[in-house]
């Protein structure tokens, strides 16, 4: 049970992180270029 609820929270961890990451990436861009 702990297992299922670890694999559950890992899930959620990476679709906020992959949700994240393109904001993430265009505000990097953004500071690079000025």
């Amino acid at each position: 049970m702990r297992r299922r609820v670890l694999a559950k929270t890992m899930f959620l961890l990476w679709r906020i992180f992959v949700s994240l990451r393109p904001s993430v990436d265009r505000s990097t861009a953004f500071q690079l270029e000025n």
